[in-house]
């Protein structure tokens, strides 16, 4: 996936900052501190996921409402567009939202926020 194909999942109809936007919901519950990546929903409430094709990118009515649920974080996609990362994954390239410091520190998210639980395989 390119980040243009990101890009047009983003697509959405809430407004803000004079820009149409759509939200990525980042769950710190089921990111630990160690992962590489950080774990997302994925479409319609559906599960977790960590590559940009299979998450969800919702509108800002239906991301207020998930919001806050088992330690879930909004963010505007369109002011991540810079952080998403290609790797390959299982023989396939994928995009994906590092777990590094900076990536943290740009989405206001501190380490203790995570979970101090084993890496998990990815």
């Amino acid at each position: 996936m390119n980040t243009e194909s990101v890009s047009k999942k983003q697509e959405g109809n809430a407004v803000l900052h004079g820009v149409t936007t759509r939200f990525l919901l980042i769950s710190l519950k089921w990111t630990n501190k160690k992962d590489k990546w950080f774990t997302m929903w994925r479409e319609n409430s559906c599960g977790y996921c960590w590559f940009a094709e299979w998450a969800g990118f919702y509108d800002v009515e239906e991301a207020r409402k998930i919001h806050g649920q088992d330690n879930t974080i909004m963010v505007d996609s369109y002011l991540v567009k810079h952080l998403w990362k290609e790797i390959e994954y299982e023989g396939k390239k994928r995009q994906v939202l590092p777990n590094t410091a900076e990536v943290r520190r740009e989405l206001k998210i501190q380490l203790r926020d995570l979970k101090a639980l084993h890496a998990t395989t990815h």
